[in-house]
This record gives structure tokens, C-alpha cells and sequence, in this order.
């Protein structure tokens, strides 16, 4: 179920505290009974505030206790201690009621096998005319993965007679858990035909769902009937709405409509902003300013808060800002969920180029979860250390801590980028033969590796077999292999289907470009250009940029604009000069140009602008080069510097002229 927010929880407790001074018995039970449809958040302080209502009002009774002790455990997910509640209950003979049943089923949640047998026990015994034992049998379905026992147990619920408002909202919430946006749809559209009440929760439930669906016809028409029904100003639905935009396209403008016509924005409010921004690179900027605008209105930052603006500066590439947010997460000191903040420090360590304190952050969590392990990996696999990423998913096995899909991605492109074929298709089999994870982005890792390795019928015959037509991703991996190894035929074939998919594409039209012209096949390279001219598409240029001093610096080809030009290119001929004396070819004039392109000029500005010894990282939006690459390998030999170039594909580590990727890029 979805859950009350901080302002709401409080209400909560003011009602309850109420109920207890004027000794309001129906009003009491009528709270606990929302307290166990999960509408809000479980606490020790609830738990004692409703043992001293029943007290007070002469009705605590040893069943209550006992629920109250069943509840509390079962909030903290301690199985064990419910069961054997659970078994004392019986054997007194107190009688069982929903409660009772609600907290052992939400205790025992995690044991696949318990939560089938536990339903088949309520029917036996007679509790399933219970709304709320069955809403909790629902959602601990939908939350396990069994998506069809959870449909099952809300069908049988309609024909007993037994469905609730919660009942439908735990249906659409499980609908939006398992990507079915539009069963929830068309559940959402039953439940108004009935004239059953539709409230915030359905409401915010519905717009988790509409994100799988990615229509955005259908999300704005739905706001439209939010808007007529007073819903929009709500500050819960306002973060579903956002939450939704950000996530179909519409950009940051409609989600900064939507901000605006809340009234009394929550902390949820922000975080949603802030996260909609994170997913744009361009608005990181705007994301870091919405944190400290929140802050600016009073709002203490919570876990959530921290999670998504440290997505933000891994946007940025900005390890001066990441490192004053995690400043700012160690002296907030949070309590609770923190797991969640160190996960998301160390992929934000990674991504701005520091693997070794993304490690430092990993080595220093006193837990770690699939996502910890994911966002290692991950890293080690972008940085070259292949070897270390694929270690640390030995040691996640070993460990019985469950890879998902995003684990095996990472994973496979560590294998990839150190030539690992036959221990990439065993990773790839075993993500399906042992944890059943049907693959998806993985077909273009596995044409990525095979590819990669020469194997270029192999990899073609993936795509051949693949289950489902392939995309854009799967050709686009097939002509980076082609390009590599120079085979122009398949190439063709290759770029022909990508821009079959994606006709104003330019990387297809560059790559099949650029292997005529190695092949000195000039009428098709002729060809391609002018097909280029007609269509109207255009290279995306080339960008760089470096931090220095907390300020960024952005370069483009050939760029004049930058007030040290000058100097750079008097670096950059001395460079030039030096790097001829240790093999490096300037073949003709027209390879001359390649000296002004936005890494050269980025790395030349941050040797001339740092003191020697200290590395620097650069950001480019493209793909790094072949000269590029080959040139700041000698750079960093000549400059006794350790350079990283950060591009769209992963981190290249140059160091005493050599490069982590080993060439094998």
C-alpha cells in the first residue's frame, strides 16, 4: 500500500491521542484498523498509544496485546518471534481476528513458502471474508513477484463479496510493481463505473502506474480529470504527477506547472523535483539548485533527499560538489536508511571518475545489498578494472546476496572489455538457468562481447535468435564491432536496420563514413554525406569539459572562444613537438585539425591550469577518438600526469602512456 507522508502522520497521531483523552473507543478502532491496511507508516509510538487506548477505555484484552507484540514484529521483519506468537494465541484459545492474521502475513513475507501456505490457512479457517487479510495477502503476492496469485486473490475477493477501496488500491499498486500500466488503467476506469471512492492513494497509485505506460496523451488527459476533481493541489498526487512526467518525456516544464499549483509543498514534493531533474544531464545544474532552495524553506534533507541530489552530481561530474553533499550526509546524521545514501555515493564516485573512494565509501558500509554491489561493479567494470568488477560478483554469490538484471549488464560488459567470451556466455546462461532473469539489454552486451572478440557471425546470429525484433541498441553494437575489425559489408546491413529505426540518427552515417573512407571506398563515402545533406541530419559536436578550481570549463572542436586559447595552443604545439619525439604520426595536414578537438584542448588547459603530479578528468559527450586516445596516452607519459577521459561508453585511465583499457575499446 501506498503510504501517508510526515504532515499526514501527523494528523494521525493527533486523532489517536484524541481518541485516548475523550476515551473514543469506535473512533480508536476505526484508526487501528487504518493502521493495519499499512495506510501509514508502523512505530513503536503507535503501537503504545493504542495499547493505552484500549486500556483506557476497559477493553484490552490478552488478543490485543498479543496483536500489538505481532505487529511490532512484524514491522521490524522478524518472522521467528511472530510465529511463535502466532502458535501461543492458538493454544490459549483466544481466538484469532484480521489482525492477528495481517501481522503474521506481513511478518513472514520474505519466506516464499510461508506466504503461499498462510492464505490456504485463512480459508481454512474461515478469515477469508476478511477485507483486510486478503488486501494483506494481495500486496505480499505483488511485493514476492507472484503477480498472478496476487490477480487470483482479488478476483476471488469480488466474487465473496469482500473488496474494499484498499483492495482496489493494492490491485494498482500491484499493477504498477509488476509494469502493467494498463491493467491498472483499466482497473482505475472499473472502479469509477462502480462509483467506488476514489481518494489520494488510488489516485497516486494510478500515476505510478501511467509511468510504464509512457502515453502522454493518456498522463495529461488524467491530469485533466485531477484537476476537475480537486486532486491536483494535493501534495502526495502532485509528486505521482511529477514523478510521471519526468519519466515520459514531457521534460521539467510540465513538472514545474505541476509544483506550482501545490499550495504547501512537503518534503516528498521536493525530492521528486529534484530526482525529475536528476534525469536530464542538461538540468543537473537546476537540480542542485532545487536542493538548496528546499533547504532554503526549512526543509531538513532526509535519505531520499540525499539519494537523488547525489544523482545529480554524478550528472555533473563535478567531485567538488559530489564531496560537499557527502559532507552534508554526514553531518545531517540519518538514521535510517542510510544504506541507500552509500549505494548512491559510490556510483556518484564512479561516475565522476574516483573509483577509489567510490571503494573507500563500499569498504566502510556496514551492510551491503544487491544495489551496493551493482554500483561496485558497475564502477570497477567503467573504470577497466575488470578483473576487481567481476571478483566482487563472485563474492555477491558467495555471499547468497540475489544479482538482478542491471547486476548481469554490468557484469557482461566487464567480460566484454577484457575479451572474456567464454565466461560471458556462461554469466549470460546462468542469469537465466539459475535466477531465472529473461535477458533484454544483455542480447546487445553479448553482441557487444562477441564482437568485440572478431566474432562477428556469432554475434549477428544473436540477433537472428533473439526473442523479440531487434532495436536500435542491438544494431548500433553490431556496426561498433564491425567498424572495429573492418568488415563494411555487414556494416551496410548494419546501419541500414539502424536508421531503418532511427533515420535522423547521425552515428550510423558517421561510423559508415568514416570505414569507406579507411577503405578509400570514396563514391559511397560521397554518398553518405550527401544522404546526410538531404535528410537534414547533423554530427552532434563534439564537447569536453574539466573542472578547476570549482569552476567548469567547456571546450568544443576547434574552439576560440575560451580567454586562454592562446595558451593552449602554444601547449598544445609544445605537446606536439614532444610527442613526435616519442613516435607519435602527423600524417598530413587534414589529420592537423585533429590537434583542436574538445579533449585535446580540455586535457592541454588542465596540465597548464593544476600543479604537476595532480590528476585531472575530463567529460566528453561522444565517444573518445582513436587519435585522441592514442595522442593522450603519450600526454600522460610526457606529463608525468594520470589523465581520465570520461566518455559515453566508459572511463579511459591514461597513465605512463598507457591507457586501462588496453587498447581494447
Amino acid at each position: 500500500m501506498q503510504c501517508m507522508y510526515p504532515f499526514q502522520v501527523q494528523t494521525f497521531r493527533n486523532l489517536l491521542k484524541a481518541c485516548i483523552t475523550q476515551r473514543d473507543l469506535i473512533t480508536g478502532k476505526t484508526l487501528h484498523a487504518l493502521f493495519f491496511k499499512s495506510l501509514i507508516p508502523t512505530s513503536t509510538y503507535l503501537f503504545n498509544h493504542f495499547t493505552l487506548l484500549y486500556s483506557k477505555c476497559g477493553s484490552l484484552h490478552n488478543l490485543i496485546s498479543y496483536n500489538t507484540l505481532i505487529a511490532a514484529y512484524a514491522d521490524r521483519g522478524e518472522c521467528g518471534p511472530v510465529l511463535s506468537l502466532f502458535e501461543e494465541v492458538r493454544d490459549l484459545g483466544l481466538g484469532l481476528d484480521g489482525f492477528t492474521l495481517s501481522g503474521v502475513i506481513t511478518a513472514c513475507g520474505d519466506d516464499v513458502g510461508l506466504v503461499r501456505q498462510l492464505p490456504c490457512f485463512v480459508v481454512m479457517c474461515g478469515y477469508d471474508c476478511y477485507a483486510s487479510v486478503n488486501n494483506t495477502v494481495l500486496a505480499c503476492y505483488s511485493r514476492k513477484g507472484f503477480f498472478n496469485e496476487a490477480k487470483r486473490v482479488f478476483r476471488e475477493m469480488g466474487e465473496g463479496g469482500v473488496r474494499d477501496e484498499v483492495s482496489w488500491n493494492a490491485m494498482i499498486v500491484a499493477c504498477g510493481q509488476h509494469r502493467e500500466g494498463v491493467e491498472a488503467v483499466e482497473l482505475f476506469i472499473e472502479m469509477v463505473r462502480k462509483d467506488l471512492k476514489v481518494d489520494m492513494f488510488t489516485m497516486a497509485s494510478v500515476l505510478t502506474a501511467f509511468t510504464c505506460v509512457k502515453d502522454l496523451v493518456v498522463d495529461m488527459q488524467f491530469h485533466g480529470m485531477m484537476v476537475k476533481t480537486g486532486f491536483h493541489g494535493n501534495s502526495h498526487v502532485g509528486s505521482g504527477l511529477i514523478d510521471l512526467y519526468s519519466k515520459c518525456a514531457a521534460g521539467m516544464v510540465e513538472c514545474r506547472k505541476v509544483f506550482e499549483e501545490i499550495h504547501a509543498p512537503d518534503l516528498v514534493l521536493w525530492n521528486t523535483m529534484i530526482s525529475g531533474f536528476s534525469q536530464y544531464e542538461d538540468l543537473s545544474e537546476d537540480g542542485l539548485w532545487c536542493f538548496k532552495e528546499m533547504q532554503r524553506k526549512g526543509f531538513r534533507p532526509d535519505d531520499c533527499s540525499f539519494v537523488c541530489v547525489t544523482s545529480v552530481c554524478s550528472n555533473l561530474s563535478s567531485p567538488s560538489v559530489g564531496k560537499q553533499i557527502h559532507s552534508l550526509a554526514i553531518k545531517s546524521d540519518i538514521s535510517y536508511n542510510r544504506i541507500s545514501v552509500s549505494n548512491a555515493l559510490v556510483a556518484m564516485y564512479s561516475r565522476c571518475g574516483n573509483v577509489h573512494d567510490a571503494r573507500r565509501v563500499f569498504d566502510t558500509m556496514t551492510e551491503h545489498n544487491t544495489v551496493s554491489l551493482n554500483s561496485m561493479i558497475a564502477g570497477y567494470a567503467q573504470h577497466g578494472v575488470e578483473v576487481e568488477s567481476l571478483r566482487l560478483f563472485e563474492l555477491m554469490l558467495q555471499k547468497d546476496i540475489a544479482p538482478n538484471s542491471i547486476t548481469f549488464i554490468s557484469v557482461l560488459s566487464a567480460c566484454a572489455h577484457t575479451g572474456k567470451v567464454e565466461e560471458g556466455q556462461k554469466y549470460f546462461n546462468m542469469m537465466k538457468e539459475k535466477f531465472g532473469i529473461e535477458p533484454e539489454e544483455h542480447f546487445s552486451c553479448m553482441i557487444d562481447l562477441l564482437g568485440r572478440a572478431g566474432k562477428l557471425r556469432e554475434a549477428e546470429r544473436i540477433i537472428e535468435t533473439m526473442p523479440y525484433n531487434p532495436g536500435s541498441i542491438e544494431w548500433a553494437s553490431l556496426l561498433g564491432a564491425c567498424r572495429k575489425h573492418g568488415n563494411v559489408d555487414l556494416a551496410v546491413k548494419a546501419a541500414n536496420e539502424f536508421l531503418r529505426l532511427e533515420p535522423y540518427n547521425a552515428a550510423p552515417y558517421a561510423m559508415l563514413s568514416n570505414m569507406y573512407a579507411s577503405a578509400s571506398r570514396w563514391d559511397e563515402d560521397a554518398n553518405i554525406k550527401r544522404m546526410m545533406r538531404g535528410r537534414g541530419v547533423k554530427k552532434k559536436p563534439g564537447c569536453s569539459w574539466i573542472e578547476i578550481d570549482k569552476k567548469v570549463h567547456v571546450f568544443v572542436a576547434e574552439d576560440t572562444s575560451h580567454p586562454m586559447i592562446k595558451e593552449i595552443h602554444m601547449y598544445m604545439e609544445e605537446l606536439l613537438r614532444k610527442m613526435k619525439q616519442e613516435g607519435y604520426v602527423e600524417r598530413n595536414e587534414k589529420e592537423r585539425r585533429l590537434l583542436n578537438h574538445s579533449e585535446k584542448l580540455a586535457v592541454a588547459f588542465g596540465l597548464i591550469s593544476t600543479e604537476e603530479g595532480v590528476p585531472i578528468l575530463i567529460v566528453k559527450n561522444l565517444r573518445i577518438c582513436g587519435d585522441c586516445h592514442n595522442a593522450i596516452k603519450h600526454i600522460s607519459a610526457i606529463s608525468g600526469r594520470e589523465i581520465t577521459v570520461r566518455d559515453t561508453h566508459r572511463f579511459h585511465c591514461f597513465k605512463e602512456g598507457q591507457c586501462s583499457c588496453r587498447d581494447y575499446w
